[in-house]
């Protein structure tokens, strides 16, 4: 990679890491996925989790990896044009360089392994090898990449599925009668400032 950039650029790798947290148990188990940056490591964001109640059992699952692939889009966006087209920093010998950042390694546990390479928890993360056959690398082939690109990207295109469930919700949300305790927000979602736990519950 470094042949191939210009005169005065260089490469820094990039290496993140995130691990699903506890926050508190004051409102219920408020849960968030903070996402770190390194070369010196960097608090990229907090990406929300959700119990996703709105989803059949056998759905939740998917949903959950869907929304967490669609945050992460959001989130890492930012780096596809430091990658593609490198950004000005001010390197250790006070000088300005054109620096290209490219994504080298994922730190994550072994639930957060098989949630970011899309694959199912009691499966090898890097492996074609079935669950009861763990711990034989030697004998198993190494996952290909483009199959899940494929899949991610059919998924990023495809909001068909998504699109008539949000109608759904939205048309139940306002057909919900008055009822003693259960709040309407009279004034509208999009005005309510800070969304608690509180308002969370009373939304769902």
């Amino acid at each position: 990679m470094q042949k191939v950039l210009p005169d005065g650029a260089t490469i820094a790798p990039i290496i993140l890491a995130s691990d699903k947290t506890l926050l508190s148990q004051f409102q219920g188990d408020k849960s968030v996925w903070p996402v770190y940056m390194s070369i010196a490591t960097v608090l990229l964001g907090y990406l929300p989790t959700g119990k996703l109640d709105c989803f059949t059992p056998d759905a939740c699952s998917l949903a959950g990896h869907q929304l967490f692939h669609h945050y992460m889009r959001l989130l890492l966006h930012p780096l596809i044009t430091a990658r593609n087209d490198g950004v000005d920093m001010v390197c250790a010998d006070s000088w300005i360089w054109r620096v290209y950042l490219i994504l080298v390694a994922y730190v994550a546990d072994f639930p957060e392994q098989c949630l970011v390479s899309c694959c199912e928890e009691n499966h090898c993360p890097k492996f074609l090898v079935g669950a009861n056959k763990q711990g034989y690398v030697l004998d198993s082939v190494m996952r290909d990449p483009e199959p899940m690109k494929d899949i991610l990207q059919r998924c990023k295109n495809d909001t068909t599925h998504i699109t008539p469930l949000l109608i759904s919700l939205l048309q139940r949300f306002k057909a919900v009668p008055d009822y003693p305790g259960l709040w309407h927000f009279k004034n509208s979602i999009s005005n309510v400032k800070q969304w608690m736990g509180s308002e969370h519950k009373e939304m769902q």
